[in-house]
């Protein structure tokens, strides 16, 4: 009898049994095809890892773990969803209100809105960002199209600052020398740009502009000064990229003067000039872009001085990113650029980059191999409009290399871009 009662149970059991039982994992299918060998390149890879093990640490820690959860936050959200509901019909389709803020450690913060309205051929921006009445950033700018690829423009801009860092002229300026001085800029330009191939472009601007400036403790040309002046710029650019991504090779070159004439204050006048030559590779045809470039500008007096805030500097959003806005000032400067981007998201990219050069005297007077500075960094930064991308960078900036080239400058950069 107990046998027929175990039978009998393990007749209803058998099949949730083997139900619950995990199935048999399949082997890997095999094509025929050779095993894959490990490149000649495989044996650096331990020493590769090392070395960029510093770099590594930070990007995952600092910018890609925060960045992650960012994105899961937004991606897990309807706020993005129901503002385009809101917007979906009529003219108000291409209007974009948001709020933008920048953190840029040793200088005030800009917090403010970024606004942009397309409409027909017309696109319109407008920008603007405080920290109190002595910190105030904002431009307005309109784009028009009256024909395919010729554009007309109209720019407005206004800035105060009185946190602008001055460490002296030259390329040995020394960073415990950093003074502070006030500057106020008013400017109103038009323009008028052809765009023939590709991304290729024919640009010229005229335009006015006031400039009042403060005071600094060390000695600077053209400081406690006020003037107005009328400006035209011409700029010719060669830039062989397309729209969608390739694996081939584009190239770029660009030349541009600027010249500049007081017209109420002290009698000067002024010439600025440079150019640009570069060359991008797409690696895989995935937007993953390694650039390499070199940039040249200088200015020249006509008459009189050439001001301090018309010198030509780096530093900031000016190639030299591991330096502070104006960090370093003189009468010409050339930069050497490698920088690779990559895509993390869809509306973000990854960027390494690193470059050497500095300023220097009167038409690269002085310039020479010691005299030189890195800068090197990582960050991320939206794709699109470059005027009002949102950016995160961590950067450092170097002594002079006869100097023992070590890192005096660290920067750390967070929010959108502020103005034109």
């Amino acid at each position: 009898m107990a046998v027929a009662v175990l039978t009998a149970i393990a007749v209803v059991l058998a099949p949730r049994a083997a139900r619950a039982a995990p199935p048999k994992k399949r082997a890997a299918q095999h094509y025929g095809r050779p095993a894959p060998k490990q490149p000649a390149s495989h044996a650096l890879d331990a020493p590769l890892r090392i070395v960029l093990f510093p770099a590594w640490l930070v990007f995952e820690v600092v910018l890609r773990q925060p960045h992650a959860a960012l994105v899961s936050a937004v991606e897990g959200s309807d706020t993005v969803r129901k503002a385009q509901d809101k917007t979906s019909d009529g003219p108000l389709k291409e209007l974009t209100i948001l709020p933008a803020a920048r953190f840029d450690v040793g200088m005030k913060s800009l917090v403010g809105l970024n606004g942009r309205w397309r409409y027909h051929r017309n696109d319109l921006m407008v920008q603007a960002g405080t920290w109190g009445v002595g910190t105030v950033q904002a431009h307005a700018s309109d784009r028009f199209e009256f024909r395919p690829r010729q554009f007309l423009g109209a720019l407005t801009a206004f800035e105060r600052r009185e946190d602008l860092p001055f460490y002296g002229l030259g390329p040995r300026s020394r960073d415990e020398d950093r003074s502070r001085y006030a500057a106020t800029a008013l400017r109103l330009q038009v323009a008028h740009a052809v765009e023939p191939w590709r991304a290729s472009s024919v640009a010229s601007t005229l335009g006015v502009r006031g400039q009042w400036n403060g005071e600094t403790e060390l000695a600077a040309p053209g400081m406690g000064q006020r003037y107005a002046a009328a400006y035209q710029r011409v700029e010719l650019t060669f830039d062989s990229r397309r729209q969608v991504p390739t694996r081939s090779v584009s190239v770029r070159a660009s030349v541009y003067e600027e010249a500049t004439f007081a017209v109420a204050g002290a009698r000067q006048s002024w010439l600025r000039y440079g150019g640009a030559l570069g060359a991008t590779v797409d690696l895989t045809g995935t937007r993953r872009l390694l650039s390499l470039g070199l940039q040249t500008d200088l200015v020249d007096p006509l008459q009189g001085i050439v001001p301090l805030t018309d010198l030509v500097t780096l530093g900031g959003d000016r190639l030299l990113h591991g330096y502070l806005r104006g960090r370093l000032v003189d009468r010409s400067a050339m930069v050497a650029i490698a920088e690779y981007t990559w895509p993390t998201w869809v509306f973000l990219d990854g960027v390494l980059h690193a470059a050497v050069g500095n300023v220097f005297g009167p038409r690269f007077s002085g310039a020479e191999a010691g005299a030189l500075r890195y800068s090197a960094g990582v960050g991320l930064r939206s794709t699109g409009d470059r005027r009002s991308r949102f950016e995160l960078l961590f950067a450092v900036g170097s002594r002079p290399f006869d100097e023992g080239g070590r890192i005096d400058s660290v920067r750390f950069l967070v929010g959108t871009q502020h103005g034109p």
